[in-house]
């Protein structure tokens, strides 16, 4: 998750939601959205995802539309990936003083923020830390860091990372009901090579 609400840019990292059925919401993926979530028209009626928490985080963000998405549970993966590139702006930008958000910027920070901690600094998956970098660096406002990094690599190597994290991990990856965030569920190893 990129330090986008409080102005300047620290390196957080990311995440996505896989539900399973113990967490209430059902992995019940409306036939629509497999195309593609609307996020030109994130609904957030109090106003409440702009300037605290994950957007998965109920407590901090009451959305429609975050609804949907996690609804598609593990599936929200790679229809959010394929929204990456769409520059389409959001009705109104989703957070505070940025001049501007569009579906690939929101896409992008729905996955972002699904694999991070519930402390919102601590990342579940080291691979997602190079993606940022550049931001890492940047001292500048946090949308400024986030445009910098566009003019720099493009929306289609943004999406490329994310593609290649979702194919090393979406079998592995599993729902953390307590820190609402997906986990990479960890291979056993083979205490005794060659033995089956």
């Amino acid at each position: 998750m990129i330090a986008r609400r409080s102005g300047f840019l620290t390196l957080i990292a990311a995440a996505v939601c896989f539900l399973n059925p113990s967490t209430g919401l059902h992995a019940q993926c409306a036939p629509a959205d497999r195309s593609g979530f609307d996020l030109a028209h994130f609904d957030e009626p109090t106003r409440m995802c702009r300037a605290a928490g994950r957007l998965q985080d109920r407590r901090y963000c009451q959305s429609r539309t975050m609804d949907r998405v996690l609804a598609c549970g593990k599936d929200a993966i790679p229809i959010l990936i394929r929204q990456l590139k769409d520059t389409r702006k959001t009705q109104e930008p989703i957070f505070d003083y940025w001049a501007y958000t569009t579906v690939g910027d929101v896409a992008e920070f729905i996955l972002e923020d699904f694999f991070v901690e519930e402390d919102e600094t601590t990342t579940t998956l080291p691979e997602v830390r190079p993606l940022y970098e550049t931001m890492s660096k940047c001292e500048l406002p946090a949308e400024d860091c986030w445009r910098k990094l566009i003019r720099k690599r493009g929306r289609a190597w943004v999406q490329r990372e994310w593609q290649a994290i979702w194919n090393k991990y979406k079998v592995r990856l599993v729902w953390d009901d307590k820190g609402l965030c997906f986990r990479v569920l960890e291979v056993p190893q083979n205490p005794n090579p060659g033995k089956e």
